[in-house]
């Protein structure tokens, strides 16, 4: 996740375990829990809370890009830490940053893809590839708490791939 120009929207989708690749074709890998080529969708294993992850980080990224402070403030902890674009974000620093983004023009486009969660009761630990528009894509990881209101994410990592194919 990162800031990138773009048209503003958000879609939230399942990938189909493509290889990751660098614009000059290289393979870069394969994110964790991907299908193996040629394995279909049906090769990729369903986790727990799956679906209420999703649910969550999609709300979490809406309300970023909608710049909804209360909503946002309600899908993260009281110590949310993001690792992003080469600067820690504590608080509301992210939601701050990505407001002067778009203030400047610069309009987000996020749509997760590839989703693998592993859960338990309290916690959970999602990786995916977070594709943006135009041709920007990242590789991101949350660790997200259950409370008595539900997930919150308590941790995000972002890292920027320059992945034309992603």
């Amino acid at each position: 996740m990162s800031v990138a120009d773009g048209t503003r929207r958000l879609a939230v989708a399942d990938g189909l375990g493509d290889p990751i690749q660098s614009s000059s074709g290289r393979a870069l890998g394969r994110l964790p829990g991907d299908a193996k080529p040629g394995a279909g969708h049906g090769a990729r294993s369903q986790h727990s809370g799956s679906s209420e992850i999703r649910r969550t980080l999609a709300a979490f990224f809406k309300a970023l890009q909608e710049q909804d402070v209360e909503r946002w403030s309600n899908m993260v902890a009281d110590d949310f830490i993001a690792f992003d674009v080469g600067n820690v974000f504590r608080g509301r620093k992210l939601f701050s940053a990505a407001g002067a983004a778009l203030a400047a023009g610069r309009i987000h486009s996020w749509r997760v893809t590839r989703l693998k969660v592993h859960s338990c009761e309290k916690w959970a630990h999602a990786t995916y590839l977070n594709r943006g528009a135009p041709n920007a894509a990242w590789l991101e990881s949350a660790l997200l708490q259950r409370d008595q209101n539900g997930w919150r994410l308590k941790f995000l990592h972002s890292t920027r791939i320059d992945c034309a194919a992603a």
